[in-house]
């Protein structure tokens, strides 16, 4: 969470991280046209939200366990930390809330959580069925 915060605190993060972006596509991204790199660029940072936000609902169910009620917990625990991040972001020079990103975040959390779930009740499923 303090990852996110400090990424959040800072002004010019649009810039920061376009440079990353050309790093990662090399020598493709001199043959973007300017609206398609901006184009890659923004669905890379939406990305980046979903990316957080699924790693940060993994951590808080393992912090609080991985029962079905406590995924649940883990999950609205990292939504309202998007909400409060979003809401932090108005007081940061040059950067805004937005209700979008909270719907990400809330997303990449909950595909975390359904992926966790769905995979422990395999497991579960697995273990009964092995041969004695």
């Amino acid at each position: 969470m303090g990852v996110i915060f400090a990424m959040s605190a800072q002004p010019s993060s649009g810039e920061d991280s376009s440079w990353l972006l050309r790093l990662l596509l090399g020598p493709l991204a001199a043959d973007l046209r300017p609206q398609d790199f901006a184009t890659l660029h923004h669905l890379a940072r939406k990305f980046g939200h979903f990316a957080e936000y699924f790693i940060l609902a993994l951590l808080w169910a393992w912090n609080l366990g991985a029962a079905l009620p406590r995924l649940a917990l883990a999950w609205a625990l990292s939504t309202l930390y998007a909400a409060s991040d979003e809401w932090h972001q108005q007081f940061v020079p040059n950067r805004g809330p937005a209700f979008a990103d909270v719907l990400i975040d809330s997303l990449g959390a909950l595909a975390a959580l359904t992926l966790l779930h769905f995979r422990i009740k395999l497991g579960r499923g697995n273990r009964r069925q092995a041969p004695r």
